[in-house]
């Protein structure tokens, strides 16, 4: 058994890094819209090399990435708790204010000194003054931003949108505080029924049922709650999920070649599709990856790991200063070829994110450690 934690805590330490990288390519790269089902689509003419790389990336494979985290996140919120009193509530509130709550202000707020700079807010489509002086300053920490892309309709025919923060990656630490308050319920329902528990909260993440401007919150609440399960009933999740590698590697194919050929297609059938294919994803990448290290093919990097969260923070404020001009330049020397630049802007983007973290950890720890939520950097 300590052997199946030790390789867990490499999985997921790998994972980390990994995932976060996901994430930079997610963002890196623009929403695609087709008016018929890809399947039916004639590369050149109905779509283009880069819009059908975004779909099998941006759109397709790399959406496992943050389900990840916030089961990562749940499997360890509840580490070493025996049972659940007021003041474990509290202490584990007070460690979330420093690591998640701080941050998510500081960032945003970083975010607005560079919107100011630049006189506008990321998407350009009207001013941050403007924009406070009508909606106050709150909303810059909740739902500053309104991406049409992010709209989509659940089997109840609603159309749900996700909205988020100045700085719009930080939607995610936005939910994961909203999730640790409810810990309590969490808890509960896990310890006493957890099965009923987890299957309302599965129907309503792979059927796209959420709040009204808050449509990745089931996401959240579905695999924070799905780690805190593992945890809270003393499973290891990693032994969980190798149990049934085989069949989730096989669903997972089958459920990634299909989403990608119906994009475009109905959206309501796309949407559980695709959610299907997250939560089977999810589970094959922690088979994979821990398969892949216990025979030595992958080697566990500390520091990148460590590193993972100031890139989190920090790309997309990075990504919005850079974005266009290296776009435009990429144009100018490859005209012909997107592609190009949408396969090496996740590297540059978290080869600058990495350089800036190394100064930093270098040379101004105590700024990066109050940046990062007083998180230990552990040296390697």
């Amino acid at each position: 058994m300590k052997d199946e934690y030790q390789l867990e805590s490499k999985t997921v330490e790998w994972l980390r890094f990994a995932c976060i990288f996901l994430v930079v390519i997610i963002h890196t790269m623009s929403n695609t819209v087709i008016l018929k089902p890809l399947l039916f689509c004639k590369l050149g003419v109905d779509i283009n090399p880069k819009s059908l790389l975004t779909i099998l990336l941006g759109e397709g494979l790399c959406k496992i990435a943050v389900p990840i985290f916030f089961l990562i996140s749940g499997y360890y919120f509840f580490t070493g708790l025996q049972s659940w009193k007021a003041e474990v509530y509290t202490q584990k509130l007070k460690n979330r204010f420093h690591s998640l709550f701080i941050p998510y202000i500081v960032w945003n707020l970083i975010a607005l000194i560079f919107c100011l700079l630049n006189e506008s807010i990321p998407n350009d489509s009207f001013s941050v003054n403007s924009y406070i002086s009508e909606h106050g300053w709150f909303r810059i920490f909740w739902d500053n931003n309104f991406i049409e892309s992010s709209t989509f309709t659940n089997i109840l025919g609603q159309s749900m949108h996700q909205s988020y923060p100045l700085n719009i990656p930080l939607w995610f630490l936005r939910d994961l505080m909203l999730v640790n308050i409810m810990s309590p319920i969490v808890y509960y329902a896990n310890r006493y029924f957890a099965k009923p528990f987890l299957l309302l909260l599965s129907f309503l993440f792979i059927f796209g049922i959420s709040f009204q401007s808050l449509a990745g919150f089931t996401t959240a609440a579905f695999f924070f709650s799905l780690g805190a399960f593992f945890r809270i009933n003393g499973k290891c999740m990693l032994s969980e999920f190798r149990k049934h590698s085989v069949w989730l590697y096989i669903l997972t194919i089958i459920l990634y070649v299909a989403s990608v050929l119906i994009y475009g297609g109905n959206p309501v059938i796309q949407r559980i599709i695709h959610n299907l294919f997250i939560l089977s994803g999810m589970m094959s990448a922690f088979c994979l990856s821990s398969g892949l290290i216990e025979r030595g093919r992958l080697n566990v990097n500390g520091y990148l790991a460590n590193a993972s969260f100031f890139i989190f923070l920090s790309h997309g404020i990075l990504l919005y200063i850079t974005a266009k001009h290296v776009e435009h330049l990429f144009s100018l020397i490859f005209e012909k070829y997107a592609v190009i630049y949408v396969l090496s802007m996740p590297f540059i983007i978290t080869g600058i994110c990495l350089i800036i973290y190394f100064v930093m950890d270098r040379w101004t720890p105590g700024t990066l450690s109050f940046l990062t939520g007083k998180r230990t950097q552990k040296r390697y």
